[in-house]
């Protein structure tokens, strides 16, 4: 209990410095690792020069290896979609088509198709964005025939055996639920009967999906004491559109800083962000403006 009110004091009165790091690993080896020694010894700062509009930067999402889509915190506590590139160092591109908080810009890719399924719930129900791969420009918008009530946090798709299927929480309440659709762009439905624990297999997602030969694993996030503190491994042992069932393997988490909070890879380049703890007495005060006015 002490613990957890220390975190509450931590959570209200310390702002989180974001960053992301890039490092090269398999997927395999990522997977089997038993803790972060290794990424956090070797990994490279993803550096963006000039960027006095912005706080920080989070939630990375690669397009390849010298792009990222990732979340940038302007200075009004507002999310804003930005393309980063990592060789210049630099945002080569803001989506300003989005005029409110935006993040967790997560990728879907199918065949040539690049579909753009972001984080929205502060102020619409969750559409989908396809992107022109040739350009980086939003050219279609669509309406996602999700859940009834779907203001949806970190909303994930993975496709399997023709089926697509939803990994997502609610705005108003705890724990990750999936849903199943015969079409991306087809009316979702709740799969009733799944193993996802609350306490072991995290209440929101990390990643995409992560395939290895013939295994998959689900990546959520581990909020158990502070938020976005570590990534937990869980082995998708069933799934069909009635049934999900998976296997709890280990919380992996740094030991200098906090994090990872969002994985994804493209190649055997895996993409995460992180964050260290700065005492500020206006963040209380700003954290407090971002939720009345978003």
């Amino acid at each position: 209990m002490l613990l957890k009110f220390i975190n509450i004091l931590r959570s209200a009165f310390f702002r989180k410095n974001w960053k992301i790091g890039v490092i090269k690993i398999s997927k395999k080896k990522f997977i089997n690792l038993k803790n972060l020694e290794v990424i956090e010894k070797n990994y490279k700062e993803v550096f963006v020069e000039n960027n006095n509009n912005y706080i920080f930067f989070a939630d990375p999402f690669p397009l390849n290896s010298k792009l990222v889509l990732a979340e940038g915190m302007n200075n009004k506590n507002i999310g804003e979609l930005v393309l980063i590139n990592i060789d210049k160092a630099k945002i080569i591109k803001k989506f300003t088509q989005f005029k409110k908080h935006i993040s967790f810009p997560f990728l879907f890719f199918e065949k040539k198709k690049i579909f753009l399924i972001p984080e929205i719930s502060h102020w619409s129900n969750q559409k989908i964005y396809q992107l022109n791969p040739k350009n980086n420009k939003i050219f279609k918008v669509k309406s996602f025939k999700a859940i009834p009530s779907n203001q949806l946090k970190d909303p994930v798709i993975y496709k399997k055996n023709k089926n697509y299927y939803l990994f997502y929480s609610l705005k108003n309440s705890k724990g990750i639920k999936i849903a199943s659709s015969k079409h991306l762009f087809g009316q979702f439905k709740k799969i009733k009967n799944n193993t996802i624990s609350k306490l072991k297999s995290g209440v929101r997602m990390a990643g995409a999906v992560i395939n290895i030969n013939s295994d998959c694993y689900r990546i959520s996030q581990n909020n158990t004491f502070l938020y976005g503190d570590g990534v937990k491994i869980n082995k998708i042992l069933y799934l069909d559109q009635e049934n999900y069932k998976e296997k709890y393997l280990r919380t992996l988490k740094f030991d200098k800083v906090y994090g990872p909070h969002t994985i994804s890879f493209i190649g055997n380049n895996l993409f995460f962000d992180y964050y260290t703890l700065k005492f500020d007495l206006s963040h209380f005060a700003n954290k407090l403006k971002a939720q009345i006015f978003t």
